[in-house]
């Protein structure tokens, strides 16, 4: 019986068994993903099982994962990571207890402007469009496409004055606050910016790759940091928290809670030689400062798309976390699909 969050408990191993036979590595991932990853404490694993049909197939384990994440994550103003009573053991800084990360601390988002064309459309709508918008929102596009979204953003971005590549973000970041209050999504990604920095330089695509995030080009991205005081209650990833995601990969078990999780780098030659830190957080409201103080602001273009295969990536992430860990990781997870 393979086991299930790092513990023989739960009979999901006929699912888990098809998955990893499957010969594809995408639910291979989401296999090992499953049996491996002991952050989800006893209690939150519970509250998962609620929503996983017994007996358990292949289509109900897969429908719950979704479910989960849709329901109890992805909408909720407060997310099922804030709660200590099923996310205590990866809870690294909150109200009433001992922060794990001083508060001063320097974060770092990546943010997918391409990836909001949802919420330009609702702040286009008349009854929620500001006047402080409409310049902006002049040309957006009443087919909301992916290329209708780049086209328009393109047109706002590609060889604008400084001034008007400040005053895009400026507008975007407000619409997204707005949104915010009305439409939460979670969670937020960061990573600490003392670890983000060597790849400041490199660009966008280079930004996600570190990240583990994967998006179809063209995308304008931007970095966003700001301090772990501004950003709450910050917590170590689950799987539950990244939703059908096979290009999550659990942290091992020697790894400090300090450091939350490490996103996997998506460049295998040359090959990462140490992790990125990762954290997750609820939305909270951005300041223009929050683009600006990473030297005046950075914001690129992606243009090239990620030519490797997920199993070298997830291979290549394994080993890299044998040789920064140790051998005892491979005793933890033999293979990553």
């Amino acid at each position: 019986m393979p086991p299930v969050f790092g513990r023989m408990q739960h009979p999901y191993d006929n699912a888990l068994k098809a998955w990893l036979a499957s010969g594809d590595s995408s639910w291979q991932s989401m296999a090992r993903n499953v049996m491996h990853d002991h952050r989800v404490s006893e209690a939150r694993a519970d509250a998962f099982d609620y929503f996983v049909d017994h007996p358990c197939t292949s289509a109900g384990l897969n429908r719950a994962i979704v479910d989960y994440f849709e329901k109890q994550i992805r909408n909720r103003k407060l997310p099922h990571y804030v709660y200590r009573a099923v996310n205590e053991n990866n809870l690294i800084t909150g109200r009433t207890l001992l922060p794990l990360i001083h508060e001063d601390v320097k974060l770092v988002r990546v943010l997918d402007l391409n990836g909001l064309g949802g919420v330009y459309q609702w702040a286009n709508e008349p009854v929620r469009r500001k006047r402080a918008w409409e310049l902006t929102l002049l040309k957006f596009p009443t087919a909301v496409t992916d290329s209708e979204v780049a086209r328009w953003l393109d047109e706002q971005l590609n060889g604008a004055s400084r001034e008007q590549i400040q005053r895009t973000v400026f507008t975007i970041l407000d619409i997204l606050n707005a949104y915010s209050l009305e439409e939460p999504y979670q969670p937020v990604w960061v990573t600490t910016r003392y670890a983000f920095e060597p790849h400041e330089k490199d660009g966008p695509e280079r930004w996600q790759e570190v990240l583990g995030v994967v998006s179809k080009p063209p995308r304008w991205v931007i970095l966003l940091s700001y301090t772990v005081a501004e950003a709450g209650t910050l917590a170590r990833p689950t799987i539950l928290d990244a939703g059908w995601n096979r290009y999550h990969f659990p942290s091992p078990p020697n790894a400090s809670l300090a450091i939350g999780g490490h996103p996997m780098d998506l460049r295998i030659i040359p090959r990462a030689i140490s992790p990125l830190p990762e954290y997750i957080h609820k939305q909270v409201p951005h300041k223009l400062t929050h683009w600006t103080d990473l030297d005046g602001g950075k914001i690129g273009r992606t243009s090239s798309p990620d030519p490797t295969s997920l199993a070298d990536q997830r291979w290549a992430h394994l080993d890299m976390l044998k040789d920064f860990y140790g051998s005892d990781v491979l005793s933890w997870m033999s293979s990553p699909l």
